[in-house]
Formats: structure tokens, C-alpha cells, sequence
């Protein structure tokens, strides 16, 4: 039974007919009187006692901090005191306590109550049992939440794969994977390649903090693989585990002792490692490798976490594995274009030096070619020229064009006559779709070691003749269309002198082509290039620094000849 204390002074009779209303109602309802600044119960609703589990007897002469416990935000409590000093209706959610112990959500109204002299008396408290509200929208919250989460999470794994499709070599695919998957994830992670056997290849470590002391540690992890060995979870995953399906573990100290190695074993612990995942790199026909994931905190790494990186080493092992297929038709297509490639013979009265380099990024392979022939009859054959197209059959079709120039070199045909005969060779023959080149034949010295040059130019960039004295003059006579177009006309050659001393500088345009510049840019660089040269150089010299005088990253295939009339004596 509801125990009622009157007021120690009585409420209006309005407040009093409210009160009424609302105990009819079964509304949970406090009244507490104002006393000397302190509040305190002298009444409560029977809706209030079974809100509560407490009888009135337990709660009136107490104030309304009886029903706090430790997960009461004191702050929300402050800030509802404060209102009541200023005789305002205060609105609060606190989390209270029942008479059995447990918790409950109690939203409450607490409104002033004046006498008739307008002073503040009493309080009246509305008060509902907010936990079904309370707990509905923290649900929704949760589940807000972890949908942000999982777009995050879906997005940051979409980032790392993107990132990944821009690696063309499975080495730096392995390592940038560490990078990326370290500042998300874990204190530090640990990418190990499988060998062709599906063993232990290499290892490629990175942690979160890229402190000198971190690195340090990561080092010895990343030299010798010997202590993979010593974790079954790497090697499960190495070898593809009989599921795919990776759950996070717990690492102790019996575990570490299980590595073989004490150097490895203070690399861990330096390192840290009190939980860890390790899930496969998962190729089309079989795992590549393995991701292992190490965190410093005994609680990182939820089911969430795991399914994710399930997921991600599933992604990135496709990423790996077009690394790798990449890198070998790219290793296929430069071996079989350096041995269609000439070893340069050595010329009596020339120095000649060639450079050849596969373009930075090592995607592609091309048709890039250079020549040096001594001719039967006297003097040498000598062109520089470039097959469309980057693959292995612009590599087979360099080979083919470049022995077509040599064969009709060798015969004695002029250099026009060379490349017209060429020409309709490739049209018919349908050798290539197009290509360019630089044919030119120097002529045997004169009693004075002057030579007579003789080129024509099918589409190709304008030669360089370097005089003794640094002027440089473009040779850029003899023009014909490129080789394999139908509408060649009459082919010309162009004749210069070739003093003593001079140097021709022939290349492709890798050399100068960048994709923000215009090619005549490219051209004026290695043209200044050519003319600070010091004079003396040998063809090798004059290869190098031209070579290394052209900026920004090459995104073709360079190669360059370089042929020097040595002056007599």
C-alpha cells in the first residue's frame, strides 16, 4: 500500500486536483518538496512503485539520487539539478536502478510547483520506463553502425586492391601489400611468398609506426625466413589450410618460444604480439602466399575483422598473380628481344656504343631495334628503328625488319633503295602494321679519314650529327613515309659529310616522349643535351649522358646508337 505524507506546507488546491487526476490515471509520479535547497521525496505514485520496485516507505524522505548507480551519467545529472535551481521544467533520460538491481531507462519531467505567494515549494516528477526506447534506438544505432563499418571496411578493401592492380611486379606487389594492410589493420604485418614448391619464399614485413626502432626490429623478420617455420598458422596458410575460412588467435609467450631462431623470437616481441590472423593469398589455380596480421592488444580482431581479410587476401592474390604473369611475358618478351638484339663488332676507324632500356614502369616490351653492319663491298651499315605495338610480336616483327635492312645492306643497295625494297616486303608479307626506322650507310674513309654519310628517314625522329667543334645539326632531310603505308612515294637519301671526330647520335622515342610534353619539347632537351657536351667524349660517354640529360619517367622503350669517326692517328 502507498504510504502518503502530506506536504509539510499544502499544495494549491489546483496541484492538489492535478495530482488526483494523474494517480487515476496510473501515471508514475514523484513529488518532492523544496527544503532548504535539497529536494526530497514526500510522495510517490503506486505507477511509480511498480516502475521502481521500491514502496514509498523506502524512498520518501529520501531525495531521488537512491535510484543512481554507476552507469548514471553524472553529467545529465549535473545539468538537471542546474535547471531546478533556476525553478525550470527539466526533461532527463537517466540510467537508474531498481529496488532488485537492475537497471532501467527513466525519462522523467520534472516541473516547479509555486505557492500562492509565488514561492518555489515542490516538484512534480512525470516519470516513464524509457529502456525498450532506449535500447530500440541503440540497436539501431548498432546496426547503423556496423553497416558504416562495413562500407568502410568494403571500400578500404576496394582502395587496396586498386592500389594493388597498378603493380606490375609481384616483389613490389608483396611489399606494398605489407605497407597498405599495416596502416589499417594490425600493429604490424607480415606478407610471405610461397616458392615454386609451395614453400617458404620471401618475406616482406611492415608495422604501423614507422619508428627506426619498429623497422629495426621488422628487419631481421624480413632477411631470413627461417621463422616461419616456427608458426603452424603461416604455414597453414601458405599452403592453403584445408579451408579458407581464418579465425584470430591468441599469442602467448609458449607460442613465440616455438620459433627456432632467438634473434627471431626478440624480433616478435620488440615487435609485439598478443593476437594475430593469418589468411591465404588465394591465386586462380592456388595460394600464393600468405598475409599474417599481428597486434600489440589481446582484443583486436572480431569475426568482422576476419572475414575481411579472408576477403582482401582472396583479392590480393589475384592482384599478385596478374603481377606475376605480367613480369613474365614482360621477362619473356625482353629475352627474346636482346637475343634479336646485335652484339656491336668492332669497326675499324668507328666507336660505336647502343643502349637499350625497357620502359620504367616494365609492362610492356616493344619494337625498338638498333644495327651496326659492316658492309662487304666497304663502309658500314648502321639504323635505329621502332616496330608499333608492345608485345612479343612487335619484338618478332623488330627481328624480322631489322635482318630484311642487313640483308639488303649486305647486297650493296643504297639506303633509299634499301628501304623501299623493305617497305614492300612488310606490305606484302604483312610483317607489321607499321614502323619507323633510320637507315644509313657511312661510306670507308678517304685519305683525310672523311666519310660520307647516307640516310633516309621512314617516319623516324630526326638524327643528330655532332660536329668537332659541339655544333649540333639535325638531320632531318630524306622523309619518307613510315614502313608499311600504301602510299609511299618516290624514296630520296640525303648525303653529309662525316668529318673526323664527329658523332651520330640515332634513337627511338622513348628517349624523348613523355605524356606531359609535347615530343618537339623532348627533342630541344636532348638536343641542349647534345650541344653541352664535352668535346673528347667516347660514343659510350656521349650514350650515357645523353641518356641520363633526358627527365621525367620513360613510358616507351629507349634505345639509342651512338657512332663516333675517330680522327686519324
Amino acid at each position: 500500500m502507498t504510504t502518503y505524507r502530506p506536504p509539510a506546507r499544502e499544495l494549491p488546491h489546483r496541484a492538489a486536483l492535478s495530482l488526483r487526476a494523474a494517480l487515476e490515471a496510473r501515471v508514475a509520479l514523484s513529488l518532492t518538496e523544496v527544503r532548504d535547497g535539497r529536494d526530497t521525496l514526500v510522495w510517490i505514485s503506486p505507477e511509480f512503485e511498480r516502475m521502481s520496485g521500491y514502496n514509498a516507505d523506502d524512498l520518501v524522505g529520501q531525495d531521488m539520487s537512491v535510484l543512481q548507480c554507476d552507469a548514471t551519467d553524472r553529467a545529465d545529472v549535473d545539468r538537471l539539478h542546474a535547471g531546478l535551481l533556476k525553478g525550470e521544467t527539466v526533461r532527463a533520460t537517466l540510467r537508474n536502478r531498481r529496488w532488485d538491481g537492475s537497471e532501467f531507462w527513466n525519462r522523467m519531467v520534472i516541473s516547479p510547483v509555486y505557492d500562492d505567494e509565488g514561492t518555489l515549494t515542490h516538484h512534480v516528477g512525470y516519470h516513464t520506463d524509457a529502456t525498450a526506447d532506449v535500447e530500440a534506438v541503440a540497436a539501431h544505432a548498432a546496426r547503423i553502425g556496423r553497416a558504416d563499418r562495413r562500407n568502410e571496411r568494403m571500400h578500404l578493401l576496394a582502395e587496396i586492391t586498386q592500389e594493388l592492380t597498378t603493380v606490375l611486379d609481384m616483389d613490389e606487389g608483396a611489399s606494398r601489400l605489407a605497407d597498405l594492410v599495416a596502416q589499417h589493420f594490425g600493429d604490424w604485418v607480415v606478407v610471405v611468398l610461397a616458392d615454386r614448391d609451395n614453400g617458404v619464399g620471401a618475406a616482406y614485413v611492415s608495422t604501423r609506426r614507422r619508428s627506426a626502432g619498429q623497422l629495426a626490429a621488422a628487419r631481421p623478420l624480413a632477411e631470413s625466413t627461417a621463422w616461419v617455420h616456427g608458426s603452424p598458422a603461416l604455414l597453414n596458410a601458405l599452403r592453403g589450410g584445408e579451408t579458407l575460412v581464418a579465425q584470430p588467435f591468441d599469442i602467448n609467450s609458449a607460442l613465440i618460444d616455438q620459433i627456432p631462431d632467438a634473434r627471431h623470437r626478440t624480433s616478435i616481441r620488440r615487435l609485439g604480439a598478443s593476437r594475430a590472423i593469418a589468411v591465404t593469398l588465394q591465386g586462380r589455380e592456388g595460394p600464393l602466399g600468405a598475409l599474417g596480421i599481428l597486434s600489440r592488444s589481446p582484443d583486436a580482431m572480431d569475426d568482422d575483422d576476419a572475414q575481411d581479410l579472408v576477403h582482401l587476401g582472396a583479392r590480393a592474390g589475384l592482384a599478385l598473380e596478374n603481377a606475376r604473369l605480367y613480369q613474365r611475358e614482360h621477362e619473356v618478351a625482353v629475352t627474346l628481344q636482346r637475343s634479336l638484339l646485335p652484339r656491336l663488332v668492332d669497326v675499324p676507324g668507328l666507336d660505336c656504343a647502343a643502349t637499350y632500356e625497357p620502359a620504367s614502369d616494365g609492362t610492356d616490351v616493344g619494337g625498338d631495334w638498333y644495327d651496326v653492319v659492316p658492309l662487304p663491298q666497304g663502309g658500314v651499315s648502321v639504323s635505329v628503328g621502332d616496330v608499333v605495338g608492345h608485345d612479343i610480336a612487335a619484338a618478332a616483327a623488330m627481328g624480322q625488319l631489322r635482318s630484311s635492312l642487313r640483308v639488303e645492306a649486305w647486297a650493296g643497295h643504297h639506303v633509299a633503295e634499301a628501304v623501299d625494297s623493305v617497305d614492300h616486303l612488310v606490305q606484302t608479307l604483312g610483317m607489321t602494321d607499321l614502323a619507323t626506322c633510320v637507315l644509313a650507310q657511312i661510306d670507308a674513309p678517304d685519305s683525310d679519314g672523311l666519310r660520307r654519310l647516307h640516310y633516309v628517314r621512314a617516319g623516324h625522329l630526326t638524327p643528330f650529327l655532332i660536329d668537332p667543334d659541339g655544333t649540333v645539326v639535325a638531320l632531318d632531310g630524306a622523309l619518307t613515309t613510315p614502313l608499311g603505308v600504301p602510299t609511299r612515294g618516290d624514296v630520296s637519301e640525303s648525303t653529309v659529310d662525316f668529318v673526323p671526330g664527329a658523332v651520330l647520335v640515332l634513337y627511338t622515342d622513348g628517349l624523348v616522349e613523355r605524356r606531359d610534353r609535347p615530343l618537339p619539347a623532348g627533342i630541344a632537351e636532348l638536343r641542349a643535351a647534345a650541344e653541352a657536351l664535352p668535346p673528347g667524349l667516347t660514343a659510350r660517354e656521349v650514350a650515357d649522358q645523353l641518356v641520363r640529360a633526358t627527365t621525367g619517367q620513360r613510358e616507351d622503350d629507349t634505345c639509342i646508337l651512338v657512332v663516333r669517326n675517330l680522327p686519324a692517328g
